[in-house]
């Protein structure tokens, strides 16, 4: 888990966490898909390919849907964030139980 300040656009923030999961790539080397929401698209994708060499894969809603949908891949990245928070803060799953 990398935490930054909270007054940090988050496509610097992103990039931050890019800089630190890539000083430490030894440790994923399979890594190499990473699922973002739509605020990461653009010229992003581009600057993390050519820099990283990692695909960063946009989970977008349909166009012009205003309602409320289940988006593939998205709960992948809630899950992992929710894991990583229980790790930290030293919950197992023997408490849950």
């Amino acid at each position: 888990m990398v935490d930054y300040r909270a007054n940090i656009d988050e496509r610097q923030g992103a990039g931050f966490v890019l800089t630190q999961l890539w000083s430490r790539k030894a440790m994923f080397p399979w890594l190499a898909v990473i699922f973002a929401d739509g605020g990461y698209g653009g010229e992003f994708e581009a600057v993390v390919k050519k820099t990283y060499g990692w695909v960063l894969q946009i989970v977008r809603k349909p166009f012009g849907l205003k309602t409320f949908v289940v988006l593939p891949k998205r709960w992948i990245v809630e899950r992992t964030g929710v894991i990583f928070k229980l790790c930290q803060a030293g919950f197992s799953r023997s408490d849950a139980v």
